[in-house]
């Protein structure tokens, strides 16, 4: 949904309360995928958030674009109906909190991909001192590997 501002100050109370209720709707869409990217964090499913990326940045550009206009004041909120304006509020609080908990999430999901990395490059690392330490006699990396070394002492 694209939302172009083109109301002045002087629009009527329709056309204000209208655009309200389209940036009301696009909040409440926001607010919905960030509720599901967190659940799907929740869950450990990480690699499915590409669909919500995109989803969500869409979302965000339409509604910084909307909401400039209360900024700017080319869209009067305090014109709006009451209804409308308390409605705006309360959805623009749940993005909020579904905000803080997508940035709590997120920065979760990145230490444990994080701590991930750290353990396979440790491993790696291991893994690289093993194959190239001498062994009792004195040839590189030839600790005995496979099922055929099991059992064996290097």
């Amino acid at each position: 949904m694209a939302i172009v501002s083109s109301h002045s100050a002087d629009g009527s109370k329709a056309e204000i309360d209208a655009e309200i209720g389209r940036t009301i709707a696009l909040v409440e869409d926001l607010t919905k995928v960030l509720d599901d990217e967190n659940r799907l964090l929740a869950s450990g499913g990480h690699t499915s958030l590409l669909d919500h990326i995109s989803r969500k940045t869409a979302l965000a550009v339409q509604l910084e674009t909307a909401m400039a206009g209360f900024h700017d004041g080319s869209l009067p909120v305090d014109m709006a109906s009451e209804n409308l304006r308390e409605t705006l509020v309360q959805s623009t609080q749940m993005l909020s909190m579904a905000m803080r908990e997508n940035v709590v999430r997120l920065k979760a999901a990145i230490d444990v991909s994080s701590w991930r990395v750290n353990a396979v490059m440790s491993a790696l690392r291991e893994q690289a001192e093993i194959e190239n330490s001498y062994s009792a006699d004195g040839r590189i990396g030839t600790a005995p590997r496979g099922p055929a070394a099991m059992g064996r002492v290097a």
